[in-house]
């Protein structure tokens, strides 16, 4: 933390990896993150635009695509109004464009860092199929190639069978469940340094094959239960 006696708090970090990354204050409303890449704050590259509440809890965020090796320096507005909580974590495969591919039955490890955190995966439909998405936390939202939403599933449900209604590319959105209350494990610092993310929600995903029709052209998505 970079000291300083005019109400506010400055942190500087430097990511370990290329991407986008995302920083929000958590419980306090007035708190107003800014983002530089410059030590003598000339250089704004983001601010955070509005105030978000969940459960009660109020976060400010933003998010900016950082280079890896580079020292970037936040500052924290009004930090001393209240108990003000930083955190600053990567949004690794946060969207469509940076998704893993994933093959049938296989499983894969994820790892949800915060309320705003989530994971994208693909893929592909050759033909009429019934599938079956497992997964252990989370909301899952399946998403065509168009970016049309085709069902969303919860981890408690009894079963995720969907049929897709055209072959193509399909994508996997994994975020945290807003029914869930928040976790006070979640990665934070309190004003003091920035601390290493920690996980909020670990699970696992899979993408399973029920049954195949390879004569029927298109079929509805299952209801949900």
């Amino acid at each position: 933390m970079i000291h300083a006696n005019d109400g506010n708090a400055y942190y500087k970090f430097t990511p370990n990896k290329s991407g986008l990354h995302r920083l929000f204050t958590e419980n306090n409303q007035a708190a107003i993150v800014r983002l530089f890449d410059d030590p003598g704050l000339h250089r704004q590259i983001g601010s955070d635009g509005q105030t978000i509440e969940i459960h009660g809890v109020y976060f400010n965020k933003m998010e900016a695509n950082l280079r890896v090796n580079q020292t970037y320096y936040v500052q924290v507005l009004n930090s001393s109004s209240a108990v003000t909580f930083l955190t600053v974590e990567e949004a690794r495969q946060s969207n469509r464009e940076t998704a893993e591919a994933i093959s049938f039955d296989q499983v894969y490890d994820f790892d949800l860092t915060s309320v705003f955190d989530n994971f994208y995966y693909k893929f592909k439909v050759a033909e009429s199929t019934q599938m079956s998405v497992n997964f252990t936390e989370g909301l899952v939202t399946l998403e065509d190639q168009e970016k049309n939403i085709v069902t969303t599933f919860e981890s408690d449900q009894e079963d995720h069978v969907f049929i897709p209604v055209e072959t193509g590319t399909y994508y996997i959105k994994l975020n945290y469940d807003p029914n869930d209350t928040i976790s006070t494990t979640m990665a934070r610092s309190n004003i003091r340094s920035i601390q290493p993310f920690s996980s909020l929600k670990k699970g696992q995903v899979s993408i399973k094959v029920l049954n195949r029709f390879p004569h029927v052209q298109s079929y509805q998505c299952a209801s949900r239960t």
